[in-house]
């Protein structure tokens, strides 16, 4: 369930990022990007680090609260 929702941010980014415009205006020159290479850059610089970070965090919460609660199968157990 947890991968499914980064599954779903990153799909949505995706679909959001083909939808903006490539193109540079004419009169801006060589310093300009368009709004997909910008969007593209805060993706790779700031988001996809944040979602990392964010996956590690939740991966350790999960481990931290299975460790703590000891469930038992009966499989385990025996009859």
């Amino acid at each position: 369930m947890l991968i499914g929702w980064y599954v779903a941010v990153v799909v949505a980014f995706g679909l959001f990022l083909g939808d903006r415009s490539g193109s540079v205006p004419a009169d801006c020159g060589e310093v300009c990007d368009s709004e997909r290479s910008r969007m593209l850059l805060f993706g790779l610089y700031v988001a996809a680090p944040a979602l990392f970070l964010e996956l590690l965090v939740s991966l350790v919460t999960l481990a931290m609260l299975v460790s703590r609660t000891r469930n038992r199968s009966s499989a385990l157990v025996g009859p």
